[in-house]
C-alpha cells in the first residue's frame, strides 16, 4: 500500500497517451467498460430524480462543451481522456490510489474554527454583556488546546468540496469520517456529468438520506450567484456550523480559485450577516423615529429621461482623492457630486460643494465626525442619501433627505405589512458594508445612467502611507484612527491601473458588493456606465479611466440645472409617511416576543450525556427554529435574536471539538446554556424599549449605570463611557466654505 503522494507519483505510475492506446483498442475492455458506465449512469440518474430532483433535471439529456472518451486500464477503473488535445484526467494508472492518497493527506490538516473574542463594549449592549463571558471561557480554553485535525474529529457538522473530478475523493471522505452536512461545489458541468458514469452516487445519495445526512451539490454556477448560494443554506442548516468545518480541494483551476477565495471571505462574515439583537433593536427605534418626525423617504418610481444621464461624481475619501481635486473643483457644477462618509471632510476643505451626503451607519458618532465642518450653512443644501436605520441626530443635520429602504432588516417586511405606504419607498440593495456602497446603490436606485468613481479606493496602493484623502482633518488633524480589526490591510489585490493595491476583507467586500451591482443594472439597462477614475482597486464591471482621460469630455458640458432636479427629488420622487406613535406600537409586541424567548429557553434547555448528543440537539433546535420561522408572525420575533443564538451555539460547536474531556466540555457547554438563558430572560424587557432604543439615548433607560439587571449567570457591567472619535483639538482654519474652481 502506497503511503504519501510521492510515492504515487513515480514514473511507473503515470500514465501517458502511449500507455492509454493499447486499452483504448482493446474492444472486449471497452465494450465491458461502456455496459457498466452505462448501467451505473442509469442507477445514478434515477437516484438523482428521486434525491436531488434538480440535479437530474439539469443531467438526465446534458451534452459535454468538451468531448471525452472514457477508458481503463487491466485495473478497470474508470478514467477518461479529453479529445481536442488528448489530456488524461487522471495521469496515474489507479486513480482511486490517487485520491485515497490526497484524502489520507488532508486528514492531517488542521479543521477551521471561526470563534469570538472578547470585544470591548463601546456603547452598552446586551449581546456584548452575554457573549463576552462565553468568549472568555472559548478562548481560556483555545489558548490551551491545539486545533484538531480532521482525522482526530472524526465527525464533522459541515465539510466542503471544491471539485471533484470523477467523484473518487467522496468515496474515500466519507468512508473515513462521518460529515451532517456536505457542501459540493463542481464548476466544470462536464466533469460532474463524467462522474454520473463513473462515480457510485446511487449509494452515496442512499446512505445520506437514510441517515438524515445533508447533501447540496452545486455545478456550474456564476459566482455572482455564490454568496446567495452559501447565505441560502446557513439560513436553513444554522450558522453555527462555521464553528468547526473543514475544505477539501480536489483539482486547481482557475473557475475553484476564485470560489475558494469567495468562500474564504463569506465565511468570516457569515455571521454578521443574521444582525444582533442590539443593532436590530437600534436600527428599528431610528426607523420609527424617523416615520414619526416625517422625514422624506425616496418613492419608487422611474427617473425622467432629461436626467438620466447627469454626470453623477461619486466621491470617497481614499488617498488618490488628492491628485484628482483640481478636475473636481473646475467640474463641480457640471456633475452631480455625491460624497460619501469623510469625503464630505475633504470635499470641504477643497472648497467643493457635494450635492449629497452618503451615509450607511446607524452609530451617533457620525454626528461628531461632521462637527470637523465649522460651517453649519454648508449643510443648507445637502441632501442625505442614507436608509431607514440612520441615526435620528445625524438625519436632524440636514435639512433634505432622500431616505431609501434596507429591505434586509429583519422588521422591515413586518412595517410594510402593517404600514400601507411603506412598500411604496425605494429599498437600496447592497448599500454596505463601506460608504461607497450607498452611494453607488444609491444612484443607480435613484435611475442614473452615467457615474463616476473618485477616491474609492477600497484599501490603498502598495508604498502609500495613508488610508484616505490627506485634506480629511477627521483623520489628519482630529486623530481618529484609521485603521481597525474590521478594515485591517492584509492582502493583495489588482489595481485599477496596474500595480497592486492593499485590501481587507471589508474592502473586498465592498468592491465585490459594488461589481454585482452594477452587473445586475447593466444587464437590465445596458446604458449604464460606471468610470472608475480611483487610483486604488479594480472594480469589476467598471471602466478604468483617469481623470485626464474624460477632461475633454466635460470641458464640452453645459452647467446642470441643478436645481430644477433637487425640486424633482423634493417633491415629485420623495415623500413622508403618516404614521403617528399609537400605530407604530400596535405593531410590535412584547409579550409575543417573550412567549417565542421562552419557547427558544425551552429548546436550548437540552440534556445530554455525551457530546454526539449535545450536537444532536444543536440539530433539533436549529430545525425548530426555522419551523418557527414558517409562522409569518414568529419570523419576526425569532430573527431579532437569531444572530445572538447563532453565535452562541458557534462557541459551543468550538468547545465539542477543543474539549478533548466529555465531562469538562459537557460542564462548560452547561455554563454557555446557562447564560444564554440569561439573555432570554431579560431580551424581552429590553424590547420592550421600543420604538424609543435610540442608540446613545438607551443609555437613559439605565438609571443605576448598569447595563440592564444582574442576572443569576450573568452580572451586569458598567455602562462604557460615551465614545468620542475626536481625538485632537484643532484650530480649523477654513471658517466658512468657499467655492473653489481653481
Amino acid at each position: 500500500m502506497k503511503n504519501s503522494l510521492n510515492e504515487v507519483l513515480t514514473d511507473e505510475n503515470v500514465i501517458k497517451l502511449e500507455t492509454v492506446k493499447p486499452f483504448l483498442n482493446n474492444k472486449e475492455l471497452q465494450d465491458n467498460l461502456s455496459a457498466f458506465l452505462l448501467n451505473r449512469f442509469d442507477e445514478n440518474i434515477k437516484s438523482f430524480e428521486k434525491y436531488l430532483p434538480d440535479i437530474f433535471q439539469k443531467f438526465v439529456n446534458y451534452l459535454p462543451v468538451r468531448k471525452f472518451k472514457f477508458f481503463c486500464t487491466d485495473n478497470g477503473i474508470p478514467n477518461l481522456v479529453f479529445a481536442d488535445n488528448n489530456e488524461i484526467l487522471y495521469k496515474y494508472i489507479d486513480p482511486i490510489l490517487f485520491c485515497k492518497i490526497q484524502v489520507e493527506t488532508w486528514l492531517k490538516t488542521k479543521v477551521n474554527q471561526i470563534y469570538f473574542t472578547e470585544e470591548e463594549d463601546l456603547y452598552g449592549q446586551f449581546t456584548l454583556k452575554y457573549n463576552n463571558p462565553i468568549a472568555k471561557l472559548v478562548s481560556a480554553l483555545k489558548q490551551q488546546t491545539d486545533t484538531p485535525s480532521i482525522q482526530e474529529c472524526q465527525a464533522l457538522p459541515f465539510t466542503t468540496v471544491f471539485g471533484i473530478g470523477l467523484g473518487y475523493p467522496l468515496a474515500e471522505i466519507l468512508e473515513k469520517i462521518e460529515i451532517d452536512n456536505l457542501l459540493i461545489f463542481e464548476p466544470n458541468c462536464d466533469l460532474f456529468y463524467a462522474s454520473i458514469y463513473a462515480f457510485d452516487w446511487k449509494n452515496l445519495l442512499e446512505y445520506s438520506f437514510q441517515n438524515n445526512k445533508s447533501i447540496n451539490i452545486f455545478t456550474g454556477f456564476q459566482i455572482n450567484s455564490f454568496h446567495q448560494v452559501l447565505d441560502d443554506f446557513f439560513r436553513i442548516r444554522g450558522n453555527f456550523q462555521i464553528g468547526c468545518f473543514a475544505t477539501y480541494i480536489h483539482y486547481q483551476s482557475h473557475e475553484i480559485r476564485n470560489i475558494l477565495d469567495l468562500f474564504n471571505q463569506r465565511i468570516k462574515i457569515i455571521n454578521f450577516s443574521t444582525g444582533f439583537f442590539d443593532d436590530i433593536l437600534f436600527g428599528l427605534s431610528h426607523t420609527c423615529n424617523t416615520l414619526l418626525n416625517k422625514r422624506k423617504f425616496v418613492k419608487n418610481a422611474s427617473l425622467p429621461q432629461k436626467y438620466k444621464n447627469y454626470p453623477v461624481l461619486i466621491i470617497g475619501s481614499g488617498p488618490s482623492l488628492d491628485k484628482d481635486l483640481p478636475f473636481l473643483r473646475k467640474n463641480q457644477d457640471k456633475a452631480l457630486i455625491v460624497a460619501c462618509g469623510t469625503a464630505i471632510d475633504s470635499l470641504y476643505h477643497a472648497g467643493i460643494h457635494p450635492d449629497f451626503y452618503a451615509n450607511t451607519e446607524r452609530v451617533p458618532e457620525i454626528v461628531q465626525a461632521l462637527s470637523v465642518i465649522n460651517d453649519e450653512n454648508f449643510f443648507d443644501d445637502i441632501f442625505i442619501m442614507c436608509t431607514n436605520v440612520t441615526h435620528p441626530h445625524l438625519l436632524s443635520k440636514f435639512k433634505h433627505h432622500a431616505i431609501f429602504g434596507k429591505v434586509d432588516e429583519p422588521y422591515y417586511m413586518r412595517l410594510c405589512e402593517f404600514l400601507d405606504d411603506f412598500v411604496r419607498i425605494q429599498y437600496a440593495q447592497l448599500m454596505s458594508p463601506l460608504v461607497g456602497n450607498m452611494g453607488v446603490s444609491g444612484i443607480l436606485h435613484l435611475g442614473f445612467e452615467n457615474l463616476y468613481l473618485f477616491g474609492l479606493d477600497n484599501g490603498k496602493k502598495q508604498g502609500q502611507q495613508k488610508l484616505h484623502s490627506q485634506n480629511t482633518v477627521l483623520y489628519n488633524q482630529i486623530g481618529h484612527k484609521e485603521t481597525t480589526d474590521y478594515n485591517e490591510l492584509n492582502h493583495l489585490v489588482p489595481g485599477n491601473f496596474g500595480d497592486m493595491c492593499q485590501s481587507g476583507v471589508l474592502y473586498d467586500e465592498s468592491r465585490e458588493s459594488i461589481s454585482y451591482l452594477l452587473r445586475k443594472f447593466q444587464d437590465k439597462n445596458s446604458e449604464i456606465r460606471c468610470y472608475n477614475c480611483s487610483d486604488g482597486a479594480f472594480i469589476q464591471h467598471t471602466l478604468p479611466l483617469h481623470s485626464s482621460d474624460v477632461a475633454d469630455d466635460f470641458d464640452a458640458k453645459e452647467q446642470l440645472d441643478k436645481k430644477d432636479f433637487f425640486n424633482y427629488l423634493t417633491n415629485v420622487r420623495s415623500f413622508y409617511l403618516k404614521v403617528n406613535e399609537q400605530t407604530v406600537n400596535n405593531i410590535f409586541k412584547t409579550q409575543t416576543f417573550k412567549k417565542i424567548c421562552n419557547e427558544i429557553k425551552e429548546k436550548f434547555s437540552f440534556s445530554y450525556s455525551t457530546k454526539k448528543e449535545c450536537l444532536v440537539n444543536i440539530y433539533v433546535l436549529q430545525k425548530f427554529l426555522v419551523t418557527t420561522c414558517e409562522n409569518k408572525e414568529n419570523e419576526f420575533y425569532v430573527t431579532l435574536i437569531m444572530g445572538n443564538i447563532q453565535m452562541t451555539l458557534i462557541s459551543i460547536i468550538n468547545l465539542l471539538y477543543l474539549e478533548k474531556n466529555e465531562i469538562q466540555c459537557l460542564k462548560k457547554i452547561k455554563k454557555i446554556i446557562e447564560i444564554f438563558n440569561d439573555f432570554l430572560t431579560e431580551a424581552p424587557d429590553i424590547f420592550d424599549y421600543i420604538p424609543n432604543y435610540i442608540m446613545g439615548r438607551h443609555r437613559d433607560f439605565f438609571k443605576n449605570g448598569k447595563l440592564g439587571k444582574d442576572m443569576p449567570h450573568c452580572k451586569a457591567p458598567l455602562l462604557p463611557p460615551e465614545p468620542s472619535i475626536l481625538k485632537n483639538k484643532f484650530d480649523d482654519p477654513v471658517k466658512h466654505f468657499v467655492k473653489r474652481y481653481g
